[in-house]
């Protein structure tokens, strides 16, 4: 096929302005409720075939603009480049989405694509079956600069350069996994005058320690930088942090002023 072979988009679904003559279609027989009546059933039932003289009914207008509205809606709504969300009821219907089906998420910002045959599982929820093909990150930074603790001591970022999924938990200091899969945490933490003593940076998954990068002895006070990268795995609404372990004596992070550059952290959403 050739892209300039392209059909005419479908531009308003057909019988649109037939008001009360057009008839929604409905699926189970109509056959012993309303004589001659189509269904998604039996389709036209017999009695539509059979002459009028000998009992027979002629099929009803309604019923064949209702069928072709219902029909032509959907390929309105697919001509238009729109996706349909997951459905439990359709889901039951038809036994479960196939492989490679593909779903918009709730959000409506992005597609789930079926990894096994008869998924009955929702995407948004529990997401066993399901696979995402969007990518989505977040991005803070620490506006001034702040003062560590000794011994473990979470990073505190306190501006969002972006964060079009809600990754970012505010009020916690810490990211989020708005969906289970892979994500990527990384980032760098500057300490200017950093005093001779072990430092390390840890990941941690639900508080509970993940990676721990470059504990080393520090034996001036001059400026180090401290970059984390790690993937993990992480359930629906598990949260990462970044810390920074200090042995003996609190540390300064960051410098005066912006600190945009010095101390910042990116999580990324890689997929299930």
């Amino acid at each position: 096929m050739l892209l300039a072979s392209a059909p005419v988009q479908i531009q308003l679904p057909f019988g649109n302005g037939d008001g009360t003559k057009t008839n929604p279609i409905p699926v189970p027989t109509q056959i012993p409720i309303t004589p001659g009546r189509a269904s998604f059933t039996d389709g036209f039932p017999p009695l539509n075939a059979t002459p009028v003289s000998s009992g027979g009914i002629p099929p009803f207008k309604s019923d064949m603009n209702g069928l072709l509205f219902m029909l032509s809606n959907i390929d309105l709504w697919t001509s238009a480049g729109a996706g349909f969300q997951f459905n439990s009821g359709f889901s039951t219907a038809i036994g479960g989405y196939p492989k490679g089906a593909r779903v918009l998420n709730a959000a409506g910002n992005g597609y789930w694509l079926s990894l096994i045959d008869n998924n009955t599982n929702n995407p948004d929820t529990s997401g066993v079956g399901w696979t995402a093909t969007w990518r989505a990150v977040a991005s803070v930074y620490a506006s001034a600069q702040q003062t560590l603790l000794s011994g473990g001591a979470k990073v505190l970022w306190d501006t969002v350069e972006y964060d079009d999924y809600g990754m970012w938990d505010a009020t916690n200091k810490r990211f989020k996994a708005p969906w289970p899969g892979k994500y990527r945490l990384s980032g760098s933490i500057y300490l200017p005058s950093a005093a001779g003593q072990n430092l390390a940076t840890q990941i941690m998954r639900n508080a509970v320690l993940y990676k721990q990068y470059f504990q080393a002895p520090q034996v001036s006070n001059v400026p180090l930088s401290f970059p984390f990268d790690a993937i993990i795995s992480m359930g629906l609404a598990d949260s990462a942090q970044v810390d920074l372990v200090a042995s003996s004596s609190s540390v300064l992070a960051g410098q005066s002023g912006s600190n945009q550059v010095y101390v910042f952290g990116q999580f990324e959403f890689l997929g299930s």
